[in-house]
């Protein structure tokens, strides 16, 4: 099989994917799951609240340069 990553990569890549994997499984058994639409609605609101904060950082750090 021609590749463009070398086999050890390869390798790594399917250990990785097998960790995940495995970690969601357990986040799953554990009940540490969220239906999806409140999930996405969480993180846009969380993005929602850092860009008016970093908003309002930049705005200051301009005022003091100004000053």
């Amino acid at each position: 099989m021609t590749s463009s990553a070398p086999e050890g990569h390869r390798e790594r890549i399917h250990l990785l994917l097998l960790d995940d994997a495995e970690r969601g499984l357990a986040d799953i058994a554990a009940g540490r799951t969220e239906d999806a639409d409140t999930a996405i609605a969480r993180l846009q609101q969380r993005r929602k609240a850092t860009s008016k904060t970093s908003k309002t950082s930049k705005t200051s750090k301009t005022r003091a340069r100004r000053g």
